[in-house]
């Protein structure tokens, strides 16, 4: 696909009585989406591409869903958390099953088996200096048996075909952790890239709860330039060209509430547009559009569409348009 597009997607069957279904539901008012780019945070606040592994989910209770978290309590001790790690107001997160307020930390906990959080294959091939980073949460210390299972979080560079260990540990920290770690360091050569986070309880039951939020992958895929003649010297009569390319850059805050900066620059003077979309494709807002001088440019969101409206939580994506080339890279806003 064209570097920049974001591409929404949906699946629907029929079966031969004419039921039908789709995924998700309620596509295709919903739909699924992926955007080519040179980088991928991931907060869960809404649904995207990450699923619970069909072949890894045999435990009993416990399998992986995105939700908004309860927290349990083993003699004074947190089991499962009680909020995500994202910074508020940030709401949700994977984790293994959802209990209810006031419930045992034992009923709803990772049981006679094993259940697998998969995430999206990451097309980074050609790509350098590829860096990822999720936050965890493993509880595996506290009930009757403590310490006996296994955290396990496995990558893949070929689209989930084999898989390189990144970590294996039965040790609990009950409290977020970050996990952050260079491709490189498991394979030297980008690929298809997909991670797979594996929370068990094998052995004798006890007491296992995990979560994961706010997923980051970024790299350097390069970017077209466009050399100058007359913007700098070296002070010896000649002129140094100075290099600039048509670049968006990620959004700061993000994710934000209620306002965030985005800041791009031009390879060449020209029209130039800078819109917003959601994730139906639907047009948010137009926050530039007019001729601009080559160069660095600022501008700020402030949430709110074209009238004026304030808009709901959920992902945004932020399109750059200028001399023919076209970057977008996407955003979260948190009510």
């Amino acid at each position: 696909q064209p570097w920049g597009s974001v591409v929404e997607y949906y699946l629907s069957a029929e079966n031969d009585e004419g039921d039908t279904g789709t995924h998700p539901v309620g596509a295709p008012a919903h739909s699924h989406y992926f955007g080519v780019s040179d980088d991928f945070s991931d907060a869960f606040e809404t649904d995207s591409a990450w699923w619970p592994s069909l072949l890894g989910n045999d435990a009993l209770t416990g399998l992986w869903t995105r939700v908004d978290p309860v927290g349990t309590v083993y003699n004074g001790h947190t089991v499962q958390t009680e909020d995500d790690h994202t910074a508020a107001p940030g709401s949700h997160c994977f984790v293994t099953a959802n209990g209810f307020v006031g419930g045992t930390a034992g009923a709803h906990d990772v049981d006679h088996g094993q259940t697998t959080l998969l995430s999206p294959v990451f097309d980074v091939s050609g790509g350098n200096n590829i860096a990822i980073s999720y936050w965890r949460w493993y509880t595996n210390d506290l009930g009757y048996n403590p310490g006996e299972d296994i955290w396990a979080v496995d990558i893949s560079n070929d689209g989930g075909q084999t898989w390189a260990a990144v970590e294996q540990t039965t040790a609990s920290n009950n409290a977020w952790q970050e996990v952050s770690f260079d491709l490189s360091d498991y394979f030297p050569t980008p690929g298809l890239v997909q991670l797979r986070f594996i929370a068990e309880d094998l052995g004798s039951g006890s007491l296992v709860e995990a979560a994961v939020d706010d997923f980051s992958l970024t790299g350097d895929f390069g970017g077209a330039t466009a050399v100058g003649d007359d913007d700098a010297s070296d002070g010896s009569g000649d002129d140094v060209p100075t290099q600039h390319t048509l670049d968006l850059r990620q959004n700061a805050p993000n994710p934000f509430n209620p306002r965030t900066a985005i800041h791009f620059s031009l390879d060449r003077a020209g029209p130039a547009t800078l819109t917003l979309f959601d994730t139906r494709g639907r047009l948010i807002a137009v926050l530039v559009s007019g001729q601009l001088a080559r160069g660095e440019h600022r501008v700020v969101w402030d949430g709110t569409d074209q009238t004026g409206r304030p808009m709901t939580s959920g992902v945004y994506f932020y399109v750059l348009e200028a001399g023919g080339g076209r970057v977008a890279r996407q955003m979260v806003l948190l009510r």
